[in-house]
């Protein structure tokens, strides 16, 4: 039995951060993850065209200054191999590199009242005692399982795009289906098509998508962002000291409504205070410009339908002309408001289908039956493949808490707590599994926020109040039932007020209870907002946590 003050579980970027920061407070810590190597979701996400759709810029850690200009991006979009190697620069710089263990899966994890200590179980035969468990798993670390008939009879190879193959899968001259065309789908199809014979897709639901504009960085490009980064990010994220408004102002990098993901460089206005012609203007700069400023180029975009109809028809527009085929436009647009669901950012997405090796065939109008010895039967008949991938997207938010077998003393799960919907403290923790923190999960801002900028808080915060718990005297910390409610009731209460319209979709985001009622399960009301409400709970005892 090994014994360590804290576990890290994940690889990414909030694993190494925390790990770095729980070490500063002179803890021991072991890293554990079931990849070979550093990166999280971009470890596994090899798949051809696999690329971040957040500015690089953004995608750094940026409590250091000389940490932040060591590292050079060299397109505005990286690709995962790029990713994998900042993961990799960071660690060696965090000196966090011997603290992890590669190639290992947390199976079991069981807390012990009597220990006040989390028993771990890996796929390694560890068995392994921790005070502290951090989860650092994100929303999207665990691919949705397979369930098609017939996929042990089939002959050829088949990938998941959430798992990619680390040597790779060669394409050249193969029959190629690809099932699912989110967005890992829509990011590997032109890839693939390059170097197949045939390429397959089948898709259930289109999704909107819009050009990445993907382009070459330059040094002057990212110096000018560093220069904007510094002491005001630094001290209100370390520190919770939110001092003045441009300093909050500071920690909406990235954030919908923030100037830097628009083409005027102007935070967004509502729709009706321009002109048609205005409109018109404002939509077809941010196209050019490209990224996730679309969704937002209006500040009334997901709460205003009038203003979303402006939005949605533009981008209908501009997607038939570049498809150029009305009769295939067709069946690739989809009939959502634009933005309810992420927009996914592609380079030469719907291009790919005017190439003679490319075809379309909707599961909605012939669903897959099985798969076959030699491919993918449909209602329709059979589609011959010798290589078929996977891109199906995630278990999102629950998914990674459930693959860990986590139980708390009464044997119950994560899983348990959350079935009619997540139950989290700030997305911190579940109420009933003390010492276990999980790091940008539902009840945080996750996938609406900066990622690095959230790891970051999020670790510190982590760390500090476990230094908190064991200077107090105390040996455990708990979310309480009622601050978890709560808090869970004020989420839900800012995305009924700023996201109404993407709340109604079935989409990743969205939880759908029992009783039919939905959740919407980041946090977003944007990460000011975000760190002033756990900075007052801090300030006030870690009021909502049961310390013991």
């Amino acid at each position: 039995m090994e014994h360590f003050d804290a576990a890290v579980i994940g690889a990414g970027q909030s694993g190494l951060y925390t790990t770095y920061r729980l070490k500063v407070e002179g803890l021991s810590v072991v890293g554990i993850d079931g990849g070979a190597g550093f990166g999280g979701v971009w470890h596994h996400n090899g798949y051809p065209g696999a690329r971040i759709d957040s500015d690089s810029v953004d995608y750094s850690l940026q409590f250091s200054k000389e940490l932040y200009e060591k590292w050079r991006w060299h397109e505005r979009y990286s690709d995962a191999p790029t990713l994998q190697n900042y993961h990799n620069f960071v660690a060696d710089e965090l000196g966090v590199r011997d603290d992890f263990r590669f190639n290992t899966r947390l199976e079991g994890a069981v807390w012990s009242s009597v220990t006040q200590r989390w028993h771990l179980s890996t796929s390694n035969g560890d068995q392994i005692r921790v005070q502290f468990l951090i989860m650092c798993t994100g929303s999207l670390g665990a691919p949705k399982k397979l369930a098609f008939a017939g996929l042990e009879r089939f002959k050829g190879q088949w990938a998941q795009t959430a798992h990619w193959p680390r040597e790779g899968v060669d394409v050249e001259g193969r029959k190629v289906a690809v099932i699912g065309t989110g967005s890992s789908g829509v990011q590997s199809i032109p890839a693939l098509a390059q170097d197949a014979d045939q390429l397959t897709v089948f898709q259930r639901h289109p999704h909107w998508s819009i050009p990445a504009r993907n382009r070459p960085l330059g040094s002057a490009e990212q110096d000018a962002v560093a220069s904007t980064l510094g002491d005001a990010v630094r001290m209100s994220y370390r520190d919770f000291l939110p001092v003045d408004a441009a300093t909050v102002d500071a920690l909406a990098l990235n954030q919908p409504g923030s100037p830097r993901a628009f083409a005027s460089g102007e935070a967004a206005r509502p729709a009706s205070s321009y002109t048609p012609a205005q409109r018109r203007d404002v939509l077809e700069k941010q196209w050019e410009f490209g990224g996730h400023g679309l969704t937002y180029v209006f500040s009334d975009t997901t709460t205003n339908l009038e203003s979303n109809q402006y939005v949605t028809d533009f981008i209908r527009e501009m997607t038939i002309e570049r498809i150029g085929d009305s009769r295939l436009a067709e069946r690739l647009t989809p009939n959502y408001p634009a933005g309810t669901k992420r927009l996914i950012l592609d380079i030469d997405y719907y291009e790919a289908y005017s190439r003679d090796n490319v075809d379309l065939v909707s599961v909605l109008e012939t669903p897959i039956v099985e798969l076959t010895e030699t491919g993918v039967r449909t209602t329709a008949g059979d589609h011959e493949a010798d290589l078929v991938v996977f891109a199906l997207g995630f278990r999102a938010f629950i998914g990674p808490l459930e693959d860990a077998g986590i139980r708390n003393e009464a044997g119950t799960t994560v899983a348990d707590v959350w079935s009619n919907g997540p139950r989290t403290l700030f997305g911190l923790m579940t109420p009933g599994f003390p010492n276990m923190f999980h790091v940008t999960n539902a009840g945080s801002p996750s996938v609406l926020g900066n990622a690095m900028l959230l790891a970051e808080f999020l670790g510190d915060w982590i760390a500090e109040c476990i230094t908190h718990v064991r200077s107090q005297g105390f040996s455990s910390i708990e979310a309480s039932d009622a601050a978890s409610e709560e808090w869970m009731h004020t989420v839900d209460g800012y995305a009924q007020e700023l996201y109404p319209i993407r709340r109604a979709e079935n989409q990743y985001m969205v939880h759908v209870n029992d009783d039919g009622s939905r959740f919407f399960q980041p946090f977003s009301g944007g990460m000011k907002e975000y760190v002033l409400h756990v900075h007052r709970a801090t300030e006030q005892g870690y009021a909502g946590f049961t310390l013991t």
